[in-house]
């Protein structure tokens, strides 16, 4: 059987040496291996080929992602092109081979993932010249406004609607993956051609989840457990590679599983190590001021409540909590407007202690444990276009927590709905669950778990243990505000590595993930 035929797209001038150590990999084991690019790259590795990129696609204005400016859309639509034209396998240049890759006669070549998500990946992708697929993917990347099949009925039929008054969204503008691999998934399982796709342990072995592990030192042994003997390649999922690698100086640590390739192929790092440096200080814009429309008297108290650091309402609380609500209305109802952007403020300085964290795996489906009215959630929303899933208790006859020594308000789950829907969340991306009547255990595990001033701080973190615990075991993050003395962080500290993000009078910030999300900040 042949060997295939690699291709791949670099848009810049030089390789850093993750790069380099991918294609070389690929002239090891004999592949003929090409890089278009749209001009010279100066230190391709030896035995590698250069072509133009205008052959397949011009590349006058490349099409970038508007949230990040990575060039992935226009790639996503070169590889088809690509395929089309040439028949090569396309592989990302974060891509490492690990053995010969036979041209399979199906001329199918893509795997699933390995992380928990289901999803059929493009980073490595042979599609035969008659796919049914191949035809469905070109025949969407060419519209620069697409509307996703994959998506709900309502979320469709808005973007339809959109196209209709001449108002269209644009593709860079969508959420990351539409070009690549929400739409290879979709139309793969249309066209039944999924049935090619390999186990994820083939070609994505190494979960995204996880990419830090093969710059670990001390987690060698358990990238190279994570090897199988039909696994092709590792997959070193280069923005967060990169990254993580940029924490860590720009080169790999001595002793990890990268730093031994790299010498395997005697390849310096140390050269190229400028072309990852560590990402940018996290700076946090929460957006156009929020629509706070839909609330009423009676909520702007709640929040006085729940965040009474925001106003001088001491004797209004107080009398709250001796049964009299009529002072804290009072002042609700006069000084409604700047309560809401105090709090609303608020919500953005708390968020900015954990996008940090966050933006290490941007999350794409995000519970917020005792969410009161979602304004975080509506900044997590804008940054990360993540699904919300709002956890609260809602009412209570209750005018304190146990483990608080003042009274704190309850919310509304529909009103927080109705305040990320007027914002512009679409319906289908929100989910209510208050754990006094629905079950969690029935929810799609999260990427990430956030509870503020919640759990943790009011209740115990045992209350949500079995949820912490699914979020980790999966790859996420969780991240609590954990009151002093309340034996929170040890308890955490049994789930997985920690770190504290930030620190107050009465309680600390608490991060919980895999041990590459920790790098940031070690």
């Amino acid at each position: 059987m042949a060997l295939a035929r690699i291709g791949t797209l670099w848009i810049g001038p030089a390789l850093s040496w993750m790069e380099q150590l991918c294609l070389a990999s690929f002239v090891e084991h004999g592949h003929e291996v090409t890089v278009f690019g749209y001009d010279p790259i100066e230190n391709l590795p030896a035995g590698v080929r250069f072509e133009r990129a205008e052959a397949i696609l011009p590349g006058e204005r490349i099409l970038r992602h508007a949230k990040t400016g990575s060039p992935a859309y226009h790639a996503d639509i070169f590889r088809l092109r690509m395929i089309r034209d040439t028949g090569m396998v396309w592989a990302d240049t974060d891509a490492y081979c690990l053995r010969p890759w036979d041209q399979p006669e199906t001329g199918h070549f893509h795997g699933w993932i390995s992380d928990a998500r289901p999803l059929v990946n493009n980073g490595v992708l042979g599609l035969p010249r008659d796919s049914a697929t191949l035809a469905a993917m070109l025949a969407f990347t060419a519209d620069p406004y697409p509307v996703p099949p994959w998506l709900s009925a309502e979320k469709r039929a808005e973007l339809e609607a959109r196209k209709a008054a001449g108002d269209p969204l644009h593709v860079s503008l969508m959420p990351w993956g539409v070009f690549g691999p929400e739409a290879l998934s979709h139309f793969l399982r249309e066209t039944g051609e999924i049935d090619h796709a390999f186990p994820g342990r083939v070609l994505y072995p190494v979960p995204f989840a996880r990419a830090g592990i093969t710059l670990r030192p001390n987690r060698r042994a358990e990238a190279e457990a994570m090897l199988t003997p039909d696994t092709l390649s590792i997959h070193f999922w280069g923005r967060r590679f990169r990254n993580i690698a940029g924490r860590m100086g720009g080169t790999p640590p001595e002793g990890s599983l990268v730093d031994h390739l790299l010498k395997r192929h005697r390849i310096d790092p140390a050269p190229t190590a400028h072309l990852m440096p560590p990402p940018p200080k996290a700076t946090l814009d929460p957006g156009p001021a929020p629509d706070f429309s839909v609330f009423e008297d009676a909520d702007v108290a709640n929040m006085l409540l729940q965040r009474s650091e925001t106003a001088d309402v001491g004797a209004e609380i107080r009398a709250w909590m001796a049964g009299d609500d009529a002072p804290l209305m009072a002042h609700a109802r006069a000084h409604r407007d700047r309560v809401l952007a105090d709090v609303f403020e608020a919500a953005r300085a708390a968020c900015a202690g954990v996008v940090g964290a966050l933006d290490a795996a941007p999350p794409q489906r995000l519970a917020d444990i005792g969410c009161g009215y979602a304004f975080a959630d509506l900044i997590l929303h804008r940054r990360y276009g993540c699904d919300i899933v709002l956890i609260d208790i809602e009412d209570s006859d209750s005018r304190h927590f146990g483990m608080a020594d003042t009274g704190a308000g309850y919310t509304s789950l529909s009103r927080a709905r109705a305040f990320l829907e007027t914002n512009g969340v679409p319906s289908d991306r929100i989910t209510t669950l208050n754990p006094r009547r629905d079950d969690l255990s029935g929810i799609a595990t999260p990427d990430a778990v956030i509870s503020l001033l919640s759990c943790g701080y009011h209740y115990p973190v045992s209350t949500y243990e079995s949820l912490f615990r699914d979020v980790l075991a999966a790859g996420g993050a969780v991240v609590l505000d954990i009151r002093k003395g309340s034996g929170g962080i040890p308890a955490l500290k049994r789930m997985g590595a920690t770190e504290i993000l930030a620190k107050g009078p009465k309680h600390a910030t608490v991060l919980v993930g895999q041990e590459d999300r920790l790098v940031r900040h070690a």
